[in-house]
This record gives structure tokens, C-alpha cells and sequence, in this order.
């Protein structure tokens, strides 16, 4: 088991920072390329989150780390969701690039893996597409705000790609609760105090601030998948 383990770890550490490389020079377009090379160095805290998550996963699965091909695209997965999460939350944007592998990965993990069929597989891609873009129609018709980037849109058809249509809906149910207690929690530390100056346009401004969905559809991703094997 130990080498397995140290497969999942040195896997995930090794992609870690190609993924993070890819993405930025992806969205450079659209933040401009000094800032898109400050988003290529991968920060301490993604490194710990997918060292100390792959140790977990290694530890929680012992019957499917022994499986090496299981392993590579597991961590495969965790690395390339650490750097989904370090880019949305650094610059609100999911780069195309990346998402468009969490789908390919996915298809391919239906192949190598078998763990679930590959029409389940293309059916879960585009009902997890199709889900989030009515709902961000919904919230374009009704409240005159996106609510959802078309990044959360793609990454949620990788998801459905890797888990299937059945698996996806508690991957969004728990990605969901997870980006509600962060919110709750964000807003409940950085609540500007009642006493500052123009509190009604401060706090306005707060409570409308935008909150990256990324972050949490990986928890969800992961949670799931780590459920499925």
C-alpha cells in the first residue's frame, strides 16, 4: 500500500503545478499577462490542501489505492480541482482549458476505471451543463444578475463526467451546503462594522460581493468520488 499511497501524493504534487501554469496562461487574456504570471506559482496552502487530501483519500480507500490506475487519475482529479479552486478564488474566473480537461479526464476515467458506464457518464456531463445553465438563466431573468460564470457551468459538466447523472446531484447538494457555510462564514468575518462611515453603502456593497462557486463544486467533486470508490 505504501508505494500506492506515495503514487497518489507524488502524482497530484507533480500535476499540481502544470495545471496551475495551463490555467493561467489560459485566462492571461482576460487579467493580462503580468498578473495571469503571478498566478502560475502555486501558494503553500494549495500545496498543503493536496498533500494532506491525497494522504487522506489513501488512508480512507486502502482497497482501491492497491489500484494504480485508480490512484494516477485520482490524483489526477484532486490536483487539477486544487487548481481550479486557487485560480477561481484569486481572480473569479475558471479557465476554459481547465475545465475542458476535467471533462476529458472524466470520460477517459469511465474508460480506465470502469466504474460506471459511459453513457451514464456523457449523460451526467450534459445534465450537469444543461442544470446549471438553466439556472443561471433564471437568475439572468428574475434578478437581472448572472449568479453563475460559464466556468461553473463547464466544471460542473466535468463532474457529471467523472461521478455520472445519478452521483451528480449529491455532488451539487453538498457543494451547495459547502459554498452556503462558507459564505455564512466569510460574511460573519468580514461583516464591516456598524459603526463606519456610509455603513448603508459599505454594507450594501458587502452583501452583494461575489463569492467563486469553484472552490466548493471541487469539495463536492471530491467528496463524492472518494464516495464512489
Amino acid at each position: 500500500m505504501v508505494w500506492q499511497a506515495a503514487l497518489l501524493v507524488g502524482t497530484s504534487a507533480v500535476s499540481l503545478p502544470l495545471w496551475c501554469q495551463w490555467g493561467a496562461r489560459d485566462i492571461a487574456r482576460w487579467i493580462g499577462q503580468e498578473a495571469a504570471h503571478t498566478l502560475r506559482r502555486v501558494p503553500s496552502n494549495a500545496w498543503w490542501v493536496t498533500i494532506v487530501a491525497s494522504i487522506l483519500i489513501a488512508g480512507l480507500t486502502p482497497d482501491r489505492v492497491h489500484d494504480a490506475p485508480w490512484a494516477i487519475m485520482t490524483a489526477m482529479l484532486l490536483s487539477l480541482v486544487v487548481a481550479l479552486a486557487r485560480l477561481d478564488l484569486a481572480c473569479r474566473l475558471l479557465p476554459d482549458a481547465l475545465t475542458m480537461m476535467l471533462m476529458t479526464l472524466g470520460l477517459l476515467s469511465t474508460v480506465i476505471l470502469d466504474h460506471i458506464d459511459v453513457m451514464d457518464s456523457l449523460i451526467g456531463g450534459l445534465t450537469g451543463y444543461a442544470g446549471l445553465w438553466c439556472l443561471r438563466w433564471a437568475a439572468q431573468r428574475w434578478r437581472a444578475h448572472e449568479g453563475l460564470g460559464r466556468g461553473d457551468l463547464f466544471m460542473t459538466a466535468g463532474m457529471g463526467t467523472w461521478l455520472g447523472w445519478q452521483m451528480l446531484p449529491v455532488a451539487l447538494l453538498i457543494a451547495s451546503a459547502t459554498a452556503l457555510i462558507g459564505t455564512m462564514l466569510l460574511r460573519a468575518i468580514t461583516r464591516p462594522p456598524p459603526t463606519a462611515e456610509h455603513s448603508d453603502a459599505i454594507g450594501a456593497r458587502w452583501w452583494h460581493q461575489e463569492i467563486p462557486f469553484g472552490p466548493a463544486l471541487g469539495v463536492g467533486l471530491c467528496l463524492a468520488w472518494w464516495h464512489l470508490g
